[in-house]
């Protein structure tokens, strides 16, 4: 069987499965309700000659990376493999300032976070 044989076969499976599931009915009308909606907003933009999504909207991929990081700090509390300092700081800036002093003690030399965290 070719592959666009099997994609085939298996997107005529998941639509059988999509008309007898009402929850999955409901939840691919959401989907593709969003979908035009997007679409749509990004007709309109272009028409404007505007974004059609300003970049406070969507977070960059560096601010999800940050954000990942200072979440699981707790395990993985090493930042001396990161040779850039605004990163680090940027890190260091989202770290849970609960977390126990075994953790941070060792491994952040920020001295904002240690003013935060005395503050709390």
């Amino acid at each position: 069987m070719s592959l666009a044989a099997r994609v085939a076969a298996s997107r005529k499976a998941a639509e059988k499965e999509i008309a007898n599931d009402p929850a999955l009915k409901e939840a691919k009308m959401k989907r593709d309700l969003d979908n035009r909606q997007i679409a749509k907003r990004i007709m309109e933009a272009r028409r404007m000659k505007d974004e059609a999504f300003p970049s406070d909207e969507i977070p960059e991929l560096t601010e999800l990376a940050y954000k990942v990081v200072a979440k699981s700090f707790h395990r993985y509390p090493e930042l001396k493999g990161i040779k850039n300092e605004h990163v680090c700081n940027e890190i260091v800036k989202l770290v849970d300032i609960n977390l126990p002093l075994t953790t941070t003690a060792k491994n952040i030399d920020q001295e904002f976070y240690w003013e935060d965290k005395c503050k709390s």
